[in-house]
């Protein structure tokens, strides 16, 4: 609209709409209602985020706006004289607008301030020549005023918004009809559009292989076509739904699954197996959805993949490691997001959307800055990052390994794909997507795995990447313990495959220290059913629940002073990681180099990687109990060693030094709650969850000095660590590894052997709390000590069989 000069401003009487009162005859120029009509957007933003307690828009960041605007600027109109205008187009609409927002009391007043324009259609003439028929969606802006004794401005607003089409005999001129903007139902016709453009425009990014896999033996999907599921002969496109079981139905008898029972088998393949009345909400939604867009396929877990308890023929264990095939080769995957129990997928044919509050300013674009849309990326933080789906487990990888998704909120669509987003309602012009997103807010929480992987950045990959991703799942909840490593597998695998390696029970094998090194940031929102199999190691992330972070520390300072050997069904082998410090990467490897070689290589690795790399004087190194030198004199385990491994599974076996010490809780350092670190814990206290209470302990000597820390890790109630200050508690501290610990310049100077220790950093060796039991230990916590202080320990060198 810029440059275009508003004819009604210059000359308000030379038109005159019959379908219009004197009021509303400025509605006759849409020009003006979108640019003249009340303050500039540059002058009111402020003042309109703060009322609808909204963030400025992501386009706006950065750039001051005044909040306060007069409301002397507005005109106020009278509802009961609207009511009364029985012969205006305008008026009759404000009447049934203000009906279908559904206040609580009539106003005595209304404000109008400008029409925001959504999806457009010009027919005829170019529109430069304000020639042809427009008809158009608009979201108006309307305040709703309650005065108080007749004065407008000492009364309260509302604001609202109310969705008009608009159509315009002659360009810009004209107004021929007015009404309410039906957005009850999904734009279906939107969706195949959008669809289609991604398939034909798209198809080197969105249709890129994310791995080397292939759908799994026995593969089901149900045919619409017949209501029944069947295995497929071929490769077949379908549909994937994502959803939650708990808030699927709101019926008990639509509980249909798919069973292992011979009678469950005979049925599914039989015609019209399927139907409503068996199956729950999200699901006939579904079906429906397909139908109307013109799929045949679709695969929904609970009616694809056995749900028997029983899985001795592995038959749905093959189907779940397989989620990250399934879904990545989906054509489309539906995201069932809208919150409430048995709500289904809003805006389908049959379930009418039926909130709309609020949401839409969101997404409303200006004539000043044409093409520009206020939502983008906010549209996730809107409704699909703030749902329950979003904090669930499963839907972690369901997310993150679909190409192209469409997320059901209950007043919004949102259609995403590994090359930008859009919303359903307003109508962006496919022609122009060329402006990818580089950060979308999935990005946070999911890695955006399919997104990155799709544009060939797999160069990207690294360690932190795992990092991200297993932060963002472990902050989710789960219904079943069960399901710890089930609901990540698909996430793993492609992980893995992208580091070039494989994991030990959730850690990377070629970063397995580093994998070791978590502590839990935060208890779970909720506790899932039943037990965590017992097969999971305590030095697994995967023994416990809630949000882990990892020790503060990179990767290129951290070193390795442990060889590592993991039993596997009978065989105990030794971890091959590659390290700043030992390096062990399979193509590196050497097992013919002396000590004295070997060492050496060491110290120049460790000069390579670490730049500002100064040994202290004197060096502690060579007078601590675990040195390099040691460390490379115990890198093998003795073979009745590996003879007692070999019968633990899970088991890892290794030589390290290890002392007895005490832990105590740090009075000045345990928090009452913690604040948050990072966008996914932001998210948590927004959905108003609590981030726990992480506690810190001291570890101190048998005479009561402080000789290292623990890091704050949340504790579930039955740990054996001490809840309450004053108490004590003996357990063993082992050394697992060695970092850079940079120190502040005011901090107090540590001495070693009545000498100080000059320099900006010292080196400190990360160690693990272990409960021992025989033979056997078990993981307590995570700590770090400073590398002088390990010596006044006196400790040994020993085996450690950690399970």
């Amino acid at each position: 609209m810029a440059g275009i000069e508003c004819t009604f401003c210059l000359n308000p009487e030379v038109h005159r709409n019959p379908k219009l009162c004197q009021h509303c005859q400025c509605w006759d120029n849409l020009h003006h209602m979108m640019s003249c009509s009340g303050p500039q957007l540059d002058r009111f933003i402020g003042y309109l985020c703060k009322i609808f307690d909204a963030k400025p828009p992501n386009s706006f960041v950065g750039i001051h706006f005044p909040c306060h605007v007069s409301l002397r600027q507005f005109e106020y109109r009278s509802v009961e004289d609207i009511v009364k205008t029985l012969d205006c187009l305008v008026c009759q609409t404000l009447v049934d607008g203000l009906q279908r927002l559904e206040l609580k009391t009539r106003p005595s007043h209304i404000i109008l301030w400008k029409v925001w324009p959504g999806e457009q259609h010009v027919k005829g003439e170019d529109m430069r020549k304000r020639q042809g028929f427009w008809t158009s969606n608009f979201l108006l802006t309307i305040y709703a005023v309650y005065a108080d004794d007749d004065h407008e401005e000492s009364g309260t607003i509302e604001p609202h918004f109310l969705e008009l089409e608009l159509s315009y005999t002659s360009g810009l001129h004209g107004l021929d009809d007015i009404k309410l903007w039906d957005r009850s139902l999904v734009s279906l016709q939107h969706i195949k559009d959008w669809l289609s453009y991604c398939k034909q425009h798209h198809r080197g990014i969105c249709d890129r292989s994310l791995f080397s896999g292939d759908l799994p033996p026995g593969f089901r999907v149900i045919d619409i076509s017949t209501m029944s599921v069947i295995e497929p002969q071929g490769s077949v496109e379908f549909v994937a739904l994502s959803y939650q079981w708990a808030t699927a139905t709101a019926y008990e008898d639509r509980n249909v699954m798919l069973l292992r029972d011979d009678n469950d088998i005979s049925k599914r393949r039989a015609p019209k197996y399927l139907s409503e009345s068996c199956l729950p909400e999200v699901i006939w939604d579904s079906i429906k959805f397909c139908q109307d867009i013109g799929q045949r396929y679709l695969w929904v877990d609970r009616l694809c993949v056995y749900q028997d308890d029983d899985d001795k023929d592995r038959l749905r264990q093959v189907q779940i490691d397989a989620m990250d095939a399934i879904y990545s080769l989906a054509t489309l995957t539906l995201v069932a997001c809208a919150n409430g129990v048995g709500v289904g997928l809003p805006g389908v044919s049959g379930r009418a959307r039926s909130n709309f509050k609020n949401n839409e300013w969101l997404h409303i674009s200006t004539p000043q800055y044409p093409g520009l849309c206020f939502g983008g990326p906010r549209l996730y933080e809107s409704f699909a990052d703030q749902s329950s789906w979003n904090t669930r487990g499963w839907t972690f990888q369901e997310r993150a390994m679909s190409r192209r998704r469409v997320f059901f909120g209950h007043s919004h669509c949102l259609l995403s794909c590994c090359h930008n987003d859009w919303e359903e309602s307003f109508k962006y012009d496919l022609a122009n997507d060329t402006q990818r997103r580089n950060n979308p807010s999935d990005v946070s929480s999911l890695s955006d795995i399919s997104r990155r992987t799709a544009k060939g950045e797999e160069r990207d990959y690294n360690y932190g990447e795992y990092q991200k991703a297993l932060r963002a799942y472990t902050a989710r909840s789960l219904g079943h313990a069960s399901d710890v490593f089930n609901a990540f597998a698909g996430v793993n695998n492609i992980l893995m495959e992208r580091l070039k390696t494989t994991s030990i029970f959730g850690l990377p094998r070629i970063h397995f220290l580093h994998g070791l090194l978590w502590y839990r940031r935060r208890p779970p929102s909720s506790y899932p059913e039943g037990e965590i199999p017992k097969a999971i190691p305590s030095w697994s992330w995967a023994s416990g629940f809630g949000a882990i972070t990892d020790a503060p520390g990179h990767h290129s300072t951290l070193g390795n002073l442990v060889r590592f050997w993991y039993s596997e069904n009978g065989i105990v082998q030794g971890v091959v990681e590659a390290t700043s410090w030992f390096d062990q990467s399979p193509i590196t490897v050497r097992y013919d180099l002396s000590v004295g070689d070997e060492l050496k290589r060491f110290y120049e690795n460790t000069r390579r990687h670490i730049a500002k790399w100064r040994p202290s004087e004197p060096n502690v190194w060579e007078t601590c109990p675990h040195n390099p030198l040691e460390a490379i004199n115990h890198r093998y385990i003795m073979e009745e060693s590996k003879a007692l491994a070999e019968q633990i599974p899970g088991c890892l076996v290794f030589n390290t030094t290890e002392a007895p010490v005490r832990v105590t809780i740090n009075r000045y350092h345990t928090l009452n709650a913690e604040s948050p670190i990072d966008l996914l814990e932001q998210a948590a206290v927004d959905r108003g969850e609590s981030l726990g209470k992480p506690r810190v302990f001291d570890i101190v000597s048998d005479d009561g000095v402080k000789i290292g820390y623990t890091h704050p890790e949340a504790f579930p109630e039955n740990h054996k660590l001490p809840s309450a200050p004053g108490e004590f508690f003996r357990c063993h501290a082992i050394v697992i590894g060695a970092s850079e610990k940079h120190r502040k310049d005011d901090a107090p100077p540590i001495t070693y052997r009545g000498r100080v220790l000059k320099g900006g950093s010292l080196w400190s060796l990360h160690v693990m709390l272990v409960d021992k039991n025989d033979n056997l230990s078990t993981r307590l916590g995570l700590g770090m000590i400073y590398t002088p202080s390990w010596e006044k320990l006196n400790p040994t060198w020993k085996t450690i069989f950690l399970v």
